[in-house]
């Protein structure tokens, strides 16, 4: 399946799961707790909050009942859980989520410096060693003295195994970016393979726009080989 088509089916399921819930209790959630401990409920509802320049939108609480019949539950909070699973029960379609800081504001992704707290990021891609999660973003664009729309994206982030954070590391815009394959290498300036990459005549921007998930499968590869 293209991964373009996969992103698409991703977020209808995310919508999905999110309508569902509202009117019911077809939810199962599965949590694990920082200490090991392992919870079953059903999902009544999530908190979002936004973070960061770009306003990087991702969930920061589940309420999680013991019935799929209340609307009433337990919530708890990205800092208290390691991560999370959700399941259809009549589709059977799952999500899952990994709870993580992200970047500090105004700080460089190569400091790996966390924000205050922890948010739950949805998994979009597994590799061997690197997780890729998808986001949502919403900012507002100035076209005028009185005139302004507001922009929709969906950022694109990652961590390596053993990382704490995630670093978002593309967030679409519309129109052309000026420097954006400079941006991309302070992403992954952890990695001096990656930033060679994205200088090589291998990397296609046009590709990667297209899917941004290649630069993660080209740092699995880097990261998995040890060089």
């Amino acid at each position: 399946m293209r991964k373009s088509l996969l992103l698409s089916l991703l977020i209808v399921l995310l919508c999905a799961l999110t309508a569902s819930a509202k009117k019911a209790s077809t939810i199962k959630c599965e949590l694990i707790l920082n200490d090991g401990k392992k919870v079953e409920g059903w999902l009544v509802k999530d908190k979002s909050e936004t973070y960061g320049p770009y306003m990087v939108k991702n969930v920061t609480d589940f309420v999680v009942a013991t019935s799929p019949q209340s609307k009433e539950g337990t919530s708890y909070n990205a800092d208290d859980v390691k991560e999370i699973k959700l399941t259809n029960e009549v589709s059977g379609e799952s999500l899952e989520y990994k709870s993580l800081y992200a970047v500090k504001s105004f700080t460089m992704p190569k400091s790996m410096t966390p924000s205050p707290k922890r948010y739950f990021w949805l998994v979009v891609y597994k590799g061997k060693k690197v997780t890729g999660y998808i986001s949502t973003a919403s900012n507002r664009v100035v076209t005028g003295v009185m005139s302004s729309y507001t922009e929709r994206s969906l950022p694109f982030s990652y961590s390596v195994d053993g990382d704490d954070i995630a670093v978002t590391y593309h967030v679409p815009m519309d129109g052309t970016v000026i420097g954006k394959q400079a941006d991309l290498k302070r992403m992954f300036e952890r990695f001096p393979q990656m930033c060679e990459y994205i200088d090589s005549k291998d990397f296609s921007l046009k590709a990667f726009k297209k899917n941004p998930l290649i630069l993660l499968e080209k740092l699995d590869e880097i990261v998995t080989s040890g060089k």
